[in-house]
């Protein structure tokens, strides 16, 4: 299955001729930039969890030898590891990203993921760990209360950009929370940079409530895009205005099975006079039956989407959407893929984790849709795959077959 997978990476994304691109700030490495990429990536895809656990694996004599001849060379430590990703340069890792992005759009795959013919954007932050001892100076601070008082946490956070709409999920960049500022300040910079390299990849930006604000407004629809964040009490104004309005008129209802949808939908609204256009409020008031058990959720959007382009179904449909960053996003990452282990507690090697376990994400789940053509109860689960993947090494190891050479048969 291994073999298949990286056969797979070369065909289609043309893996080893892509390795050239990547550097890092190492003077003479006897481990080149290519192999530590290899191993973090494998480290990923093979769901080991941190560098030890991928160390282990070649501990022994025999082992270690049938590493060296999978990467050609002997295996890099933990250590090792730790410390080139702490150089690596981060701009050649979001390269990557977007050449794998340029290979789905032109296969097709971007398109999968229109919601009436809009892409998506999803922004949102991420807490990556936190620890009590501060271990680098980009670490941010909080007080929180503990059994023995109040006390300094650190922390890491990020925000991260993921297309929205389909089976699949497909994060294009993130950028970290820096110390002082908030989630938005780190979502502006990381919108600019996504502007500049995405700017035919997203139609619409659906955000959270934080991102509805003035600078981040003009931001988003000075480059023709559409904003849609949740409408919350940190606008409360707003909200009140929507709520005194919607209290007048008749919903629209709508009835699927025993869920009931009451929705109000209203345009014309100017809460920020200086980014020149008028907003519109959506209210979706929910009732959802699980068994016996009755769940209730009342939804406000505001966006720059005007009724004449865009329903109300089509926008609660966007709105809802935007909880896959949750869903196939960060709780996959995590769970899975182990985001929030510290592997290197640097802040470029933090980053530079990051955006690899991004990419092998990426690459694993067009592996898992595209390549596994089989009906999806026979292919097996997205973890059971993975065990295959993992098993399949050792018989890699009897063969002479290279990581960065897959089309080298057995001898």
């Amino acid at each position: 299955m291994l073999r298949r997978f990286l056969r797979y990476l070369e065909k289609v994304y043309h893996f080893s001729s892509s390795l050239d691109d990547l550097r890092d700030a190492r003077c003479h490495p006897s481990i080149p930039t290519q192999t530590v990429y290899g191993c973090v990536l494998l480290l990923f895809v093979l769901r080991l969890g941190s560098l030890n656990a991928f160390e282990a694996h070649y501990r022994w004599k025999e082992r270690k030898r049938a590493w060296a001849v999978f990467l050609e060379q002997s295996p890099p430590s933990a250590d090792t590891l730790g410390y080139a990703l702490a150089r690596f340069d981060c701009e050649t890792l979001r390269k990557e990203i977007h050449r794998v992005y340029t290979i789905l759009q032109r296969n097709h795959l971007i398109r999968q993921l229109r919601i009436q013919g809009w892409l998506i954007l999803g922004l949102d932050g991420h807490e990556l760990f936190s620890s009590y001892l501060r271990c680098c100076n980009q670490c941010c601070t909080r007080r929180v209360q503990t059994a023995q008082g109040e006390k300094i946490q650190y922390y890491h956070r990020v925000v991260v950009a993921q297309l929205l709409g389909g089976l699949f999920a497909i994060p294009l960049d993130l950028e970290p929370i820096r110390p002082g500022e908030d989630e938005v300040a780190a979502g502006s910079r990381l919108m600019r940079r996504l502007l500049k390299h995405y700017p035919k990849a997203f139609d619409v930006v659906s955000a959270d409530g934080l991102y509805g604000r003035t600078g981040f407004v003009n931001l988003v629809t000075s480059h023709s895009k559409h904003l849609l964040f949740v409408l919350k009490e940190n606008n409360p104004d707003l909200l009140e205005d929507a709520k005194g309005l919607f209290a007048y008129q008749a919903p629209l209802l709508k009835q699927e099975g025993r869920n009931l949808y009451r929705r109000w939908d209203e345009e014309g609204f100017d809460p920020w006079p200086e980014t020149k256009r008028l907003f519109r409020i959506v209210r979706s008031f929910e009732t959802k039956f699980k068994g016996r058990q009755s769940l209730i959720s009342d939804w406000y959007w505001c966006m720059t989407l005007p009724k004449a382009i865009v329903s109300t179904e089509t926008v609660c449909h966007i709105g809802h959407k935007r909880w896959e960053i949750e869903n196939q996003g960060f709780n996959i990452l995590v769970n899975y893929y182990n985001l929030d282990h510290c592997f290197k507690h640097h802040p470029n090697a933090i980053v530079a984790f990051a955006l690899i376990c991004c990419l092998a994400y990426i690459l694993f789940q067009m592996f898992y849709y595209r390549n596994l053509k089989r009906p999806l109860p026979r292919r097996g689960s997205l973890q059971f795959v993975t065990h295959t993947l993992l098993e399949s090494l050792e018989e890699m190891f009897q063969s002479r077959f290279c990581l960065f050479s897959p089309r080298l048969k057995p001898g």
